[in-house]
């Protein structure tokens, strides 16, 4: 399928995705909405909200971009999509284009960031919720696939700031997205092997 469901993507600029997953991240969205004026100048951002969380997100970057463009004279919106979901044929669009993902740190969430050799920014969920979310963050960190930002440090000020260290430094961004492929078939063969023999074992 060669549909095209972001054509306005400029190829010149790095393109930032922000996942919240399917019910969105209100802490998320606002550290997003709040740096969005400092990114967009050189950046182009696609934002998923979560359906719960579209109309205000919506209605709060559409006044404040509109302000920032016209106090400044700039045209801040046409580097922002907005979007509830995304679905699978729209995801692999995105994740071919992509620079660098936000996202929560679920195993589906890194492991297709891996698969693409994409550099994340990953927000766990708290680990009194989900522990696991925790864990695989700083495993993807410790293979230096990743930048970890736990939900407790999260503001705009420190989103932004990681962003353009991040955009302004090419070598980092590439070994990044070096160790993210590599990471995509760490153990492989091991894993299915296993899965093999417990397959095995309960049918003997």
């Amino acid at each position: 399928d060669d549909k095209k469901y972001f054509p306005f993507i400029n190829k010149s600029l790095p393109l930032i995705t922000v996942i919240g997953g399917s019910q969105g991240s209100q802490n998320i969205n606002e550290a997003v909405m709040a740096a969005l004026p400092y990114i967009l100048p050189f950046a182009q951002v696609i934002h998923q909200t979560g359906k719960y969380n579209f109309e205000v997100v919506k209605r709060t970057t559409d006044k404040l971009l509109e302000d920032k463009d016209a106090q400044d004279n700039i045209d801040l919106k046409r580097n922002y999509f907005i979007k509830d979901f995304f679905n699978e044929s729209e995801m692999h669009e995105i994740y071919e284009n992509s620079s660098i993902i936000i996202t929560r740190s679920g195993s589906s969430q890194i492991l297709e960031a891996f698969l693409w050799g994409i550099p994340t920014i990953l927000i766990p969920i708290k680990e009194e919720i989900s522990r696991d979310q925790t864990k695989n963050a700083f495993a993807a960190m410790r293979r230096g696939a990743a930048i970890v930002i736990e939900e407790r440090n999260l503001t705009p000020h420190i989103l932004q700031n990681e962003l353009i260290k991040l955009l302004q430094d090419n070598k980092s961004l590439a070994r990044m997205a070096a160790s993210a492929r590599e990471s995509a078939q760490f153990d492989a063969a091991e894993k299915i092997a296993h899965i093999l023999l417990r397959y095995c074992k309960s049918h003997l």
